[in-house]
């Protein structure tokens, strides 16, 4: 029924092909007896054809999942992705695919039934048998396309977790490491905390559990700092601001079912928590350098990149902060003339161990 709906019949009883034919006429055809054209069992048969040429042999690939690493597992098998039985399937043939995919998981969830859908493409691989010790799904032992029968709606599915113990909490998304939307691991997986109920006192515990003072701490609703493709975990999390992490905390806990749906419809709670500024006395003065002048330094200072620096009352110093206009002053006055493009880095990509501090 998904290309068109059709009268069920068919003019042919069965039809028999060894697979090596390059026309169905070639095949072995079994007409109806007593000129009855027979109705057939389910709905009328359709077909996707598929060109090589759309993946890199070998290759795999997680599709139609909810939140990160999870999804249908697809594999290339002569250049055409194609999914795989979930016959067989089980959770060590799911860890080894987690480990080819790259990620660190500590307890994969193999998923059945076409959880995922089944897709377009053809089912290619059933009976799947990994040890747990493979690296790739090529070292497995796999029933191929042509040596099994299985129906669309037994397509396998995992999601790979991820290594991080129960409790453990992080910041992401911020421009700064004090900040950003919260996400708190349970049962392998980090998780987002729904906003419902999202207080400072929430916050304050959060920021304490992180290593930093509550002091200034600001509590964040709305998706703030962004919404990851994760489940969400908690939700009415009612701390009373002095415990020491956030499980200590009164809370309501989704199972992950409940926090995928979740995750369509809620805003995620996020937080800045507080760093004092940190200054130091203005210079006396120095000879190193002549005041105004600019260099780069860096391993690849001469071609035009590193970490920039001022001469400020003859030292050398960094820059705070940088926009677009001041950072083409600066390779103009470094002599690159003739664009006006440039790229500011602000993770100290050039010289991580440089100083962060600047003279003025």
């Amino acid at each position: 029924g998904e290309f068109d709906t059709l009268l069920n019949y068919s003019l042919v009883a069965n039809i028999t092909c060894s697979g090596s034919e390059s026309s169905v006429s070639e095949c072995t055809t079994y007409k109806p007896e007593d000129d009855c054209f027979p109705k057939c069992k389910g709905s009328n048969i359709g077909v996707r054809c598929f060109d090589p040429g759309q993946c890199e042999e070998g290759s795999i690939r997680l599709a139609d999942g909810i939140i990160e690493q999870e999804g249908r597992l697809e594999v290339c098998v002569n250049e055409v992705w194609g999914s795989v039985c979930d016959e067989g399937w089980d959770k060590t043939d799911a860890h080894v695919i987690c480990q080819q995919l790259g990620y660190s998981d500590l307890e994969p969830i193999a998923f059945y039934n076409s959880y995922f859908g089944d897709g377009i493409y053809p089912i290619v691989y059933s009976k799947v048998k990994c040890g747990g010790w493979e690296l790739d799904i090529a070292d497995c032992q796999v029933d191929t396309f042509l040596d099994f029968s299985c129906s669309r709606g037994n397509v396998a599915g995992l999601l790979c977790g991820y290594d991080c113990e129960n409790g453990d909490i992080r910041l992401v998304g911020g421009n700064l490491t004090n900040e950003g939307t919260i996400e708190v691991c349970f049962d392998n997986l980090w998780g987002l905390i729904d906003e419902t109920g999202w207080t400072s006192k929430d916050a304050e515990v959060v920021c304490r559990q992180l290593g930093y003072a509550v002091e200034g701490t600001v509590s964040h609703i709305g998706s703030f700092f962004g919404k990851p493709d994760k489940t969400v975990h908690l939700s009415n999390i009612q701390c009373m601001g002095d415990e020491e992490n956030i499980n200590e905390c009164t809370k309501t806990v989704f199972s992950l079912e409940e926090g995928k749906n979740k995750l369509k419809t809620v805003q995620v709670a996020g937080v800045e928590c507080y760093v004092p500024n940190e200054c130091m006395p203005p210079p006396a003065g120095g000879s190193d350098c002549v005041n105004g002048n600019l260099r780069l330094t860096g391993v690849n200072a001469n071609n035009g990149e590193g970490v920039l620096e001022y001469c400020y009352k003859g030292l050398w110093s960094t820059f705070c902060s940088l926009s677009g206009k001041e950072a083409l002053v600066a390779c103009r006055q470094l002599g690159y003339m003739d664009f006006d493009l440039v790229s500011i880095f602000t993770d100290g990509r050039f010289d991580p161990d440089a100083s962060n501090t600047s003279l003025f």
